[in-house]
């Protein structure tokens, strides 16, 4: 054998992976660095985005961390089933929550309203009604009460309509029996969680159609705080509310989704574990963006992104304190990402950029994006949200130049 040959071949095979790997990652650096320079994209087939704590695990990392993982949850069953849209479209009804207890209508053994005045039994206390708590500029409703059937707490609701009587709100207050105020809320906590009796939840969906919005709300009764997870009014997908066994975390799955004809489409995906105290213990984001020239129906993307709540598997612990294994799966398609902790990302915002008479005989919109080139409309593009400078440049001599705001989380959207 030849071994300067071989020493040779190996040194010279060595040279080309090395100087492979810098050619590698020059483009890559200078990649991120026009990215960085520019602070967006321009989708041009189709986009992903995730948060940098939901990582994708390689099916070798999957079976060890089935083995390390703590107790599997008690619902074996494929979690995207139990998708508000998904249960509703399979058995005419949404999904069952039955792991919550709603409140009682009226408080028949604690208090009741007399006229003007909330009665408490057990001290003959009387609280008078308050309805200067509800805003002037909307029309009130008939005070109510409501308890739990698992602690001893009376809620007087105070409902009003708002946009001429098309939508509910609430204004409560949180009793004692004895009638000591301890809470008050600009909202209607409507269910108590069968877990906690001190964890009080409002799962709410409100408005329709191209209104619809879905809110999730916890009150922890130990701090007298609320969260929210709401999705933007108007741009709501499916969503996904659940609780892994009987003393596991809600997990809350929430869908961002826009479709524009002749632009494209995004689906952002929000992923929340809620702990039974009602605290965020870990939390992660996904956007998956499509251009295409025809209509885009929202169901496609539904289809499309490999990330829809639809195609949700489980959700299941690792041996990580606030670390869980998240597995989409659809058909042959299979990917499982390890979730670790809260997101703390600036999450990318969506942009849609159409020109309203795309059939313009002068020809198409030019558009700059902070003085940067993004080409002719249409166009999709994902950017840092904040303040931006877009101008645009008709064929016909006309030019717009526009301050825009941006939002993360949303769907935006400019016509011309």
């Amino acid at each position: 054998m030849n071994l300067g040959w071989f020493q040779w071949q190996w040194g010279t095979g060595l040279m080309r992976i090395l100087i492979a790997i810098v050619l590698s990652v020059a483009a890559l650096l200078l990649q991120k660095g026009s990215l960085e320079a520019k602070n967006f994209i321009v989708v041009e087939d189709e986009f992903q985005w995730r948060s940098s704590n939901l990582m994708l695990i390689k099916s070798r990392e999957i079976h060890h961390l089935q083995s390390m993982k703590g107790e599997p949850s008690e619902n074996p069953s494929r979690l995207g089933r139990m998708a508000y849209n998904n249960h509703f479209d399979s058995f005419g009804s949404p999904p069952p929550l039955d792991f919550l207890y709603p409140l009682q209508k009226g408080a028949p053994d604690l208090a009741e309203i007399r006229g003007q005045y909330v009665v408490f039994r057990k001290t003959s206390k009387r609280v008078q009604l308050n309805t200067s708590r509800v805003p002037a500029w909307s029309e009130p409703a008939t005070p109510f009460l409501m308890s739990s059937p698992e602690s001893y707490l009376v809620f007087l609701v105070y409902p009003y309509y708002v946009f001429q009587g098309k939508e509910n709100e609430f204004y409560t207050e949180v009793y004692s029996e004895e009638g000591t105020l301890l809470y008050t809320f600009d909202s209607f906590p409507s269910h108590v969680a069968k877990s906690n009796p001190y964890l009080l939840v409002s799962p709410e969906r409100s408005g329709c159609c191209d209104s619809l919005k879905w809110s999730v709300r916890f009150y922890d009764l130990h701090e007298g705080s609320v969260s929210d997870y709401s999705c933007p009014e108007g741009f709501c997908g499916d969503v996904l509310f659940a609780k892994l066994g009987g003393e596991g975390p809600f997990v809350l799955l929430q869908e961002i989704i826009g479709a524009t004809s002749g632009v494209g489409g995004s689906l952002q995906t929000n992923i929340y574990i809620i702990d039974k105290e009602g605290a965020l213990s870990a939390s992660g984001k996904i956007i998956y963006a499509f251009r295409s020239m025809v209509e885009l129906r929202k169901e496609r993307l539904a289809v499309l992104s490999p990330y829809s709540i639809s195609k949700l598997f489980s959700i299941e612990p690792t041996s990580g304190d606030d670390s869980w294994m998240i597995c989409f799966e659809s058909g042959a398609q299979k990917s499982s990402l390890k979730l670790v902790g809260k997101s703390t990302d600036i999450t990318p915002a969506v942009l849609f950029l159409k020109n309203r008479n795309a059939n313009d005989e002068h020809g198409g919109v030019h558009a700059k994006f902070d003085g940067i080139s993004l080409g002719n409309l249409p166009l999709l593009v994902i950017a840092e949200p904040g303040d931006h400078h877009l101008q645009l440049n008709i064929t016909a001599g006309e030019l717009d130049d526009l301050n825009i705001d941006i939002k993360s989380d949303y769907i935006n959207q400019l016509f011309f």
